[in-house]
């Protein structure tokens, strides 16, 4: 295979593939909102699949009720 086909191919994959983002805690506040906040501000993460982990079933259900809100107002495409 030719090098420069190689690269390309290996780019397209490199571009389409987006990664699972696991957030262990992310039902604390502070924590959790930064995370959040980075996830959107960073263009080459829209479009990956967010996770929130944490104990607190009722913190992780209002991190993701922000981030949700957060997703459609920027319509970054994170899946859930």
């Amino acid at each position: 295979m030719d090098a420069h086909l190689y690269l390309m191919m290996k780019r397209r994959f490199l571009i389409m593939s987006k990664p699972k983002i696991v957030l262990i805690g992310a039902g604390s506040t502070i924590f959790g909102m930064n995370c959040i906040q980075d996830a959107f501000s960073t263009f080459s993460l829209w479009g990956s699949e967010l996770v929130f982990v944490d104990l607190d079933e009722n913190a992780v259900q209002r991190m993701g009720l922000a981030a949700e809100k957060m997703n459609a107002h920027f319509n970054a495409g994170f899946k859930n």
